[in-house]
């Protein structure tokens, strides 16, 4: 969002789905918030944990506001009003829910998302839907809940918890001015595409008519801006990525380049108008392939073009090419005693370049100002190039 601090609205789950999504935001977001009510039973996963200990600031765990909760159910209402063939794809009565028994009665984890025939969606206290949205669909049979054994949890047919997600999060992200992200291809779609058709058809559901309907679920060209971001990354940690990165690590490159980060923000600010262009395209995969062609176009051949200039700049290649390795006698002649002779020799052979001290004077004047000329041109590359993070990323995190 222009003129705020980046935050970025991380959905749908309470977890994240993949520890390398949370990693890479490390590396692109100023900060991540989810909807993770107070008490949620699920226990956090090693890499989040790890994420709070090093980086506390960075996470932000919130529960949606009233307001929030109602624009998602007038939102699910009026889709469900206005395609009423849906209620019975959804019902209870229908396939896939045959399996509503085995869930609650074999599933002792009811959060685990990935049991068939339903999603679940944790709802006590309003914590992710409101009561009157959670009686109608009990009502409706457009949801199960096992009052005895788990009264807290709702399950839902999985199109229709990720729509109502999708709803919700588009709601906490427009009041709240956050950028929406997620690692779940599917609810991606579910939350980018504008019409109920297209949404209903991208979650399984094939109906011969749907009435025109448009909820507040646009394409958000925020979203894949920050999308970008994470491409751009990715592509710089090819193909190594950061599985054996430890948080403690990242963390601390974040810290040493937050103002590489800043510019590379500007970078990607700076290409918004094609990716609003990318953002009108209904598929999921054809946006990703022609923000990758973006990529290929636009961001890799700067830091191509960087990587060239720093290599021509290398302060290693400067003393070799200035033949900084004395042998004694040529420092004794140049006026150094034998002692200081004997140390540059021993320097010399320890590294292989002889120490800049042991440098005649006529020597070390002309050395000296081209050393210090050419660490401030390698400074001047780095600090004016917008995407020296991305390099930075590649050398230092391979």
């Amino acid at each position: 969002m222009a003129g705020l601090p980046p935050v970025t609205l991380y959905y749908p789950h309470a977890y994240f789905l993949t520890d390398a999504w949370l990693k890479t935001a490390l590396l692109t977001h100023g900060h991540v918030a989810r909807m993770r009510p107070t008490g949620y039973p699920e226990p956090e996963r090693p890499v989040a944990a790890a994420v709070r200990r090093e980086l506390p600031t960075f996470l932000t765990d919130l529960t949606p506001e009233p307001e929030d909760l109602d624009a998602a159910a007038d939102g699910l209402r009026e889709l469900l009003g206005s395609t009423p063939r849906v209620r019975s794809i959804w019902s209870t009565d229908a396939r896939p829910w045959e399996y509503r028994e085995w869930l609650f009665n074999h599933v002792r984890a009811p959060w685990v998302h990935e049991a068939p025939g339903a999603t679940w969606i944790w709802t006590p206290g309003e914590a992710r839907m409101n009561t009157g949205l959670r009686e109608e669909l009990l009502s409706a049979r457009l949801a199960y809940c096992n009052e005895r054994e788990n009264p807290e949890w709702l399950a839902v047919h999985p199109a229709l918890a990720e729509i109502y997600i999708a709803l919700l999060t588009h709601s906490v992200a427009a009041r709240n001015r956050f950028d929406a992200a997620t690692d779940d291809p599917l609810a991606h779609r579910a939350f980018g595409d504008a019409s109920a058709n297209r949404m209903l058809d991208v979650l399984g559901i094939q109906l011969d008519t749907v009435d025109t309907f448009r909820p507040a679920v646009t394409a958000r060209t925020d979203e894949l801006q920050t999308f970008y971001m994470q491409i751009s990354v990715e592509a710089a940690l090819t193909p190594t990525g950061l599985d054996e990165v430890p948080v403690e690590r990242i963390v601390e490159f974040r810290a040493d380049h937050d103002a590489q980060l800043a510019a590379f923000r500007s970078h990607v600010a700076s290409l918004r108008p094609t990716i609003e262009e990318i953002a009108r395209i209904d598929g999921v995969q054809g946006a990703t392939v022609h923000l990758r062609e973006l990529y290929r176009t636009e961001t890799r051949p700067r830091v191509e073009e960087l990587r060239a200039a720093l290599s021509g700049r290398r302060i290693d290649t400067a003393l070799g090419m200035l033949s900084l390795k004395f042998e004694p006698a040529t420092a004794a002649a140049a006026g150094l005693g034998l002692a200081t002779a004997a140390a540059a020799a021993a320097a010399a052979d320890h590294t292989g370049v002889g120490s800049l001290f042991v440098l005649p004077v006529s020597a070390a004047l002309t050395v000296l100002p081209y050393l210090r000329r050419r660490r401030q041109e390698r400074r001047d590359a780095v600090r004016d190039s917008p995407v020296s993070y991305l390099l930075s990323l590649r050398r230092e995190m391979r």
